[in-house]
């Protein structure tokens, strides 16, 4: 498989998981024991990471298609990789201080989240800086199915508190 054919298929597994957010986002709106804060917050998470890995995949896409040589296309698309994880991040830390005291709030999710937004950044940081050399697209790639994988734990923590909000809530102290 090239380069290009597995690029535009991590897109469009992006561009799924964004559409699972929206379907999620009307399904949520039925249920009246969801804190909607909470399922909006994980909806835009799950939102942010889909269509930045949806479009980090085609701006390598782009920059290969346009004849670009190798090395240059993964570090230009990792600096923009550095810039999308660490708005994306950011962007977490200020929902992260909205949600601690919202019902679902588990700090151990938050901190497995944040370890991975992480590693999505110092790896982009590695690339773009010109560390990979001939490995440039594997660990790109790389990279991209972790942002998939953050993708997938958003959808899941959606679906959960959609199936079972009770369950999801934190129990209260001295019960």
């Amino acid at each position: 498989m090239e380069e290009t054919e597995i690029l535009l298929t991590v897109a469009e597994i992006g561009v799924a998981l964004a559409g699972f957010a929206s379907l999620a986002a009307i399904l949520g709106r039925r249920h009246k024991h969801t804190d909607p804060l909470v399922n909006a917050i994980r909806l835009r998470g799950l939102l942010d990471a889909g269509l930045s890995t949806m479009l980090l995949a085609l701006i390598g896409v782009l920059m290969l298609e346009i004849g670009a040589s190798d090395d240059w296309v993964w570090q230009a698309a990792a600096a923009v990789g550095v810039v999308f994880v660490s708005t994306i991040g950011a962007a977490a830390f200020r929902r992260e201080k909205l949600r601690r005291h919202l019902p679902g709030f588990k700090r151990i999710t938050s901190a497995i989240m944040f370890t991975l937004v992480a590693t999505a950044f110092a790896g982009f940081a590695f690339v773009a800086a010109g560390f990979a050399g001939q490995y440039g697209f594997h660990i790109f790639f790389g990279i991209l199915c972790l942002l998939l994988v953050i993708c997938c734990t958003m959808f899941v923590l959606v679906i959960a508190s959609l199936m079972n909000p009770a369950e999801m809530a934190d129990p209260e102290p001295g019960a």
